[in-house]
């Protein structure tokens, strides 16, 4: 069943495993089985819309926010 889909409560046969992380992102997740999940070809090709001749999706910058210490006390 397409993960996906069952999100938008609908029924659809999934046949694909996905990486929710991406491995280029990040390798060490490549084989987590926390980080698969069966999605259907549309979801995929949704996900992925690069691979079908469509425009890359962007990906929201997170605001990481790093503090320094100093040598004052």
């Amino acid at each position: 069943m397409c993960q996906e889909c069952k999100r938008r409560g609908l029924t659809t046969k999934g046949s694909i495993v996905h990486h929710i992380v991406e491995a280029r992102e990040d390798l060490t997740m490549f084989w987590s089985a926390d980080n698969l999940e069966c999605i259907c070809p549309a979801c995929h090709n949704a996900e992925h819309p690069e691979r079908s001749g469509g425009v890359k999706k962007s990906k929201p910058r997170s605001s990481v926010v790093k503090f320094y210490a100093n040598s004052e006390r």
